[in-house]
């Protein structure tokens, strides 16, 4: 499968639908083979990657118009990707899941169902996996990542 043919299917299937899929990729002219992982069959690393050292911009939030100071740092494997805000008592943490989607209107918005939010987080999660980062704690001392110039690029 092209990764333009995955890339629409993700667009129109569930997310549940969507893993269902995934877990089949380049099996479907082998229906006797068992479902390969998505590392063996796209031949990617199975190895998890982080960060070498914490990095850090400041930019406005795209739908506020506040600054957001933003600073990615590594974590450990098998960690994920987890949102920190640290403007809020507590520290409050947000995990990067499709199951924390809590909006979807103008942008992403996570949430960890205490009310605290996470939104605009789509070109950073672009950029992260663009670069294969598969573990990283973004800081944000703001409910909105920053928009820098409205690509994935500068992160």
């Amino acid at each position: 499968m092209r990764t333009q043919d995955m890339e629409q299917a993700i667009l129109y299937l569930k997310p549940d639908q969507c893993l269902k899929s995934m877990n089949n990729i380049g099996t479907s002219n082998r229906p006797d083979t068992p479902a390969m992982t998505i590392a063996e069959d796209l031949k990617l690393s199975p190895n998890q990657t982080t960060l070498a050292r914490a990095i850090g911009c400041a930019g406005v939030a795209l739908h506020s118009g506040h600054k957001v100071a933003l600073r990615l740092c590594p974590a450990p494997a098998g960690s994920g990707i987890l949102f920190k805000r640290t403007d809020l008592a507590g520290i409050p943490e947000i995990k990067a899941s499709w199951n924390n989607v809590v909006d979807t209107r103008m942008c992403t918005t996570l949430g960890n169902g205490e009310g605290v939010i996470v939104s605009t987080v789509e070109h950073l999660m672009a950029a992260l996996s663009g670069a294969h980062v598969d573990n990283v704690v973004v800081e944000l001392d703001g409910p909105e990542v920053p928009v820098m110039d409205g690509s994935a690029q500068p992160f």
